[in-house]
């Protein structure tokens, strides 16, 4: 059997009323949590995923992704594919610039997994992405200065592929993700010589960032079956590299070392995979615990802290008395959480709502986009922004629809008018969207792609005529959003193209 064990918080020493507080601490904070498992001794012992998001669809994992990468290339160390010690120049050699530096001969495997390769600044590369990151300046000697770099994690997945002939994902397919019960995962590449993204690019379900996690703290063993050596570990998940720089700008948890592409943490004995917007995977040695979290927040610093300060001290060696009421209290709030905060509108605008159930068209002679297409964005692979030729709304009691023409297509997206989502797709992705008036002639709405971290904002004005959409981003916290522009629309007859 595959099938993770669960049992209560006190069966493994934690007090129900320890979640409790990690749940009311990040709700008073502001942290948009998504979900987010406990598990201690092997066992879930809670889990909870906030509406619209759900356990059956995947999340970005952004830079969470970096630490799967770092256990694809512990397998090819073990299996001899590859070594620490291998140099990029050997690798790579068609791809080097004419004259290569003495510190680009020297970078090696290791350097890129400690992200020590050389680089002062994070390289951006174009279309010969692998040319344009060996051509980059290697300022320093490689392994003694750390410069966070995505592009050098992709690079990891480039050798990998030169040395087993294997993508990312096909690598860890057979060696690790059926092993351990991983599901379907979804890792974008680059679209120029399809590459996956091992530093950004994966999409995976609360449970499997679970599965792997317990992989890592077992320390490669999964039901009692050794799949990748001990020591790989004690490298991969121990400092390995200071992060207190004066080129890079680590503070706090960010700040007090890194492995294998795995941060280390503040407390003793904890260390964490870790994702833009706070997709964390958090490792605690001395308690056997883990905490998974999704979520999209520009403050992860205040997740962590809430943490340390709940739950890592909550912890008890031995099982505790159940404690039936405060359980039942979790229990039903587990199973209630939402991030719903449009409430059904109060005022009734049936009588006047039918009356914008009018077609609407770009009011300029060039054709806008929507931005729509923001909800769908971090997924790669995905289809260029399209341009809006004609928009409408209709509504009903408990739920209207938001219909758009691209580029000829029609799509329709549910809008939840009784205070909760209702669920359709756009472009492929599922979408969660829920609506109310503000006033007669303001429709507010929010649009989450479920399996993203974040969607939009939106307000509809209706006028004689005409109509406004202006729109935001639903994560804040994350430095200021460029202004954008109001999209302005115009009545347009059916027939009117």
């Amino acid at each position: 059997m595959n099938e993770l064990l669960h049992c209560t918080p006190e069966q493994v020493g934690i007090p129900t009323r320890a979640v409790q507080a990690f749940l009311d601490r990040a709700e008073q904070k502001g942290i948009e949590l998504h979900s987010f498992m406990l598990l201690r001794h092997g066992k879930v012992c809670a889990q909870g995923w906030w509406k619209p998001y759900g356990p059956e669809y995947v999340h970005p994992m952004y830079s969470f992704s970096k630490s799967l990468t770092s256990t694809a290339i512990g397998f090819a160390v073990q299996e001899g594919l590859l070594a620490l010690e291998d140099r990029l120049v050997d690798i790579f050699p068609d791809k080097l610039p004419e004259n290569p530096s003495e510190n680009l001969k020297k970078a090696t495997i290791r350097d890129l997994l400690v992200m020590g390769c050389g680089h002062e600044t994070e390289p951006r590369g174009e279309k010969d992405w692998i040319r344009d990151f060996l051509a980059h300046p290697f300022v320093y000697e490689p392994g003694t200065m750390f410069q966070y770099n995505t592009e050098g994690t992709n690079m990891l997945c480039a050798a990998l592929y030169r040395k087993s002939g294997q993508q990312l994902t096909a690598f860890l397919r057979e060696r690790l993700f059926d092993k351990i019960g991983v599901g379907e995962v979804a890792c974008f590449a680059d679209p120029d010589d399809g590459t996956e993204i091992g530093g950004a690019g994966y999409r995976l379900r609360t449970e499997d960032m679970a599965r792997f996690m317990q992989f890592v703290l077992q320390k490669g063993v999964w039901n009692g079956e050794r799949l990748l050596n001990e020591e790989w570990f004690h490298q991969a998940t121990g400092k390995q590299i200071e992060t207190a720089n004066d080129i890079y700008p680590g503070k706090e948890d960010w700040a007090v070392g890194y492995g294998f592409q795995f941060w280390r943490c503040k407390p003793a004995g904890v260390f964490r995979a870790d994702g833009l917007w706070g997709q964390f995977g958090i490792a605690m040695t001395e308690q056997d615990a883990l905490l998974i979290i999704t979520e999209a927040t520009g403050h992860t610093q205040d997740t962590l802290d809430i943490v340390w300060g709940t739950l890592l001290p909550a912890f008890q060696e031995e099982a505790l008395p159940e404690d039936a009421a405060a359980q039942a209290a979790l229990e039903y709030r587990l199973k209630n959480l939402t991030l719903a905060e449009l409430p059904a509108g109060k005022l009734n605008p049936w009588d006047t709502a039918k009356r914008f159930e009018k077609a609407y068209g770009p009011a300029g002679k060039e054709p806008a986009c929507f931005y729509l297409d923001m909800i769908c964005s971090f997924l790669g692979g995905g289809e260029e922004p399209a341009a809006l030729e004609k928009l409408s709304l209709i509504f009903e009691e408990d739920e209207a629809t938001l219909c758009l023409t691209e580029k000829g297509e029609e799509r329709e997206i549910a809008i939840g008018l009784a205070g909760d989502y209702a669920y359709s797709s756009y472009r492929g992705e599922p979408v969660a969207s829920m609506g109310r008036f503000r006033s007669h002639y303001v429709f507010e709405v929010e649009i989450r792609c479920v399996q993203t971290a974040f969607g939009i904002r939106a307000l509809f004005q209706f006028g004689e005529g005409t109509l406004t959409v202006s729109r935001c981003k639903t994560l804040l916290g994350y430095g200021d959003e460029p202004a954008v522009p109001d999209l302005a629309l115009r009545e347009v007859e059916e027939e009117d193209e």
